[in-house]
């Protein structure tokens, strides 16, 4: 007799099918920073005191006019990333002239960048274009809405304002790519994307020698040829991703980097940061945020280490910076990036200054320093023939680094 059993056979095991994540989509491909850039330098107590008193004691010698309101922003770069800050009035607004150059310098090498990528995924992803004209066409539906978006209402409209103004020519309200670059192997393995530049000596500036010109030799008409290529939309846009201009409901509370002048002396439109026609509001900035770009840019953060690269060789060959024109000459600093401004007696700089006094070198490196500040100063004006103004801002700079090493453990 058999015997039954409730243990029926089971059907085999079914091993589940695994459902596969997929990766999550790719944002927009951006035409700007996806985050700001890092705050270079955190606020010290030490360098601050120096910074102060510095400032009080060339003030009492006289060697900053007469003009209470002289801006500074310090920042003692450390080989460790561990740089320290200071500033004096370092977050007020002031116009700041050829200075704000660099902004537009920025801006170009952020949108080159932003190009480059875009190739570069395009490429990935199999997309081809059959020339030039296709690949900028393509930028201009993918950028341009975001450019739009990012930037100020104000400014766009501004830059729409240049765009329809007589003697415009291809310029628009974003960035006239064909104008700003030169793309080539678009049917090979890569495509390659650089500024445009004119091939001989002969034959109007192209993009490249427009901005090697304002910035090399302050150039106003290579200002105005950068600026118009790049729009006043693009630069603000740019500006504000990277946090180096924080706009406010209230604009007279913004602060940061604005640039909505192309240096044509008004001959274009303009529009200050109080959203209104005053020309020596269109070019203002902050002397913290200016020195925080130098600072960046020193140390090879900004964009990326070739366009840091690239930015230093165009602020290394800028014609003068106000240091080296007092007498008998400083010898114991050297001023490897300079960009300097003056306008109606306001005279401004954005620097980085390296120390090359031995003694003090060696002092710097006790304390895991570089030897080297990026360093702002604005809104001085000129009151004397004899260099006194400028060998006060050697003054301050000076002490400032003194009182730190001499005060620090």
């Amino acid at each position: 007799m058999c015997r039954t059993s409730d243990n029926a056979a089971k059907p085999a095991a079914v091993t589940p099918v695994r459902t596969i994540p997929k990766s999550p989509p790719k944002g927009p491909l951006l035409p700007f920073r996806a985050t700001e850039y890092e705050v270079v330098g955190t606020p010290d107590a030490i360098l601050q005191t120096g910074l102060d008193q510095a400032v009080a004691h060339a003030r009492t010698l006289g060697e900053l006019g007469s003009n209470p309101r002289v801006a500074f922003s310090v920042i003692l770069l450390a080989n460790n990333d561990n740089h320290k800050s200071a500033a004096f009035l370092g977050n007020e607004m002031f116009f700041s002239a050829s200075v704000l150059k660099v902004a537009a310098m920025y801006a170009a090498h952020e949108l080159r960048f932003a190009v480059r990528n875009f190739a570069a995924e395009k490429k990935k992803a199999g997309k081809t274009f059959p020339d030039a004209r296709a690949f900028f066409a393509a930028l201009v539906s993918e950028f341009d809405p975001l450019i739009k978006a990012a930037a100020l209402p104000q400014v766009l409209a501004k830059a729409e304002e240049m765009a329809a103004s007589p003697g415009a020519q291809d310029i628009r309200s974003t960035p006239a790519y064909e104008e700003i670059f030169q793309v080539t192997g678009l049917s090979s393995a890569n495509i390659d994307v650089e500024f445009k530049m004119k091939p001989g000596a002969a034959g109007p500036n192209e993009f490249s020698d427009n901005m090697e010109a304002m910035i090399h030799t302050s150039s106003d008409s290579g200002a105005r040829g950068t600026i118009r290529a790049l729009s006043y939309t693009y630069i603000n846009a740019a500006l504000i991703k990277a946090g180096f201009f924080a706009p406010d409901p209230d604009p007279m509370k913004s602060k940061g980097i604005w640039l909505c002048g192309d240096y044509s002396g008004g001959q274009d439109p303009f529009l200050d940061f109080h959203f209104g026609q005053n020309k020596m509001l269109a070019e203002v900035t902050t002397a913290r945020q200016i020195s925080r770009m130098f600072a960046l840019i020193r140390l090879r953060k900004l964009v990326s280490p070739d366009d840091s690269d690239a930015m230093q060789d165009l602020l290394g060959n800028s014609n003068l910076s106000w240091l080296t024109v007092i007498k008998p000459p400083v010898t114991d600093v050297e001023v490897p990036l300079r960009k300097v401004g003056v306008d109606s007696g306001l005279i401004s700089e954005g620097a980085a200054v390296s120390w090359i006094d031995p003694t003090v070198k060696a002092n710097f490196t006790a304390h895991n320093l570089t030897g080297e500040l990026a360093v702002c100063w604005q809104n001085l004006r000129s009151f004397t023939s004899q260099d006194k103004e400028f060998r006060g801002i050697v003054r301050v700079l000076r002490e400032t680094v003194s009182y730190y090493l001499s005060h620090t453990p």
